[in-house]
């Protein structure tokens, strides 16, 4: 009788992590590295890298990023500085005034400070850092990491960034 309970108590918490991380909305992606040989601000970007291990491929033309983020589809569109769309799933929108980006991610404020190379701020309550790498003899690589997961959020967006003329 008390192996059954112990099986049934187990079960549950499987249950309630697996309901937990499903209704979190977003895959938990540390660390993702995409990068380009393309020349800046040239029209289009091939990104390519990976996320978590899973592959990164993005394709970014002025006003527009599609492809896949560590095994998630990733759609933004928008022009300027004001971006939306889509990225696993979840609506996401962003928004750069001077030095910073700010939006949404699912249910997550987004806020992040661009700072010479890097870029740091926050996907809900989860701290994300990206750095930003030139490439010789054109090209960039972009390396974010978010302990908690979040990593995904930025690689479309600057992407796009660096694919407009």
């Amino acid at each position: 009788m008390s192996r059954t309970i112990g099986i049934m108590f187990l079960v549950g918490l499987v249950a309630m992590s697996v309901v937990g991380s499903s209704a979190a909305g977003s895959a938990r992606l540390t660390r993702c590295v995409a990068s380009t040989f393309t020349q800046s601000g040239s029209g289009t970007a091939l990104f390519v890298g990976t996320c978590n291990g899973s592959a990164t491929s993005l394709k970014a033309s002025p006003g527009s990023v599609v492809g896949r983020v560590g095994g998630l589809n990733a759609s933004l569109k928008g022009s300027g500085l004001d971006y939306a769309g889509r990225i696993g799933g979840l609506k996401t929108s962003f928004s750069a005034v001077g030095g910073t980006l700010t939006g949404r991610y699912g249910t997550s404020a987004l806020r992040f400070e661009l700072l010479g190379n890097a870029v740091i701020g926050r996907v809900g309550s989860r701290r994300v850092s990206c750095s930003i790498t030139t490439l010789a003899p054109f090209g960039e690589q972009v390396a974010c990491r978010g302990a908690g997961g979040g990593a995904e959020t930025l690689l479309p967006l600057l992407a796009v960034f660096y694919a407009a003329p």
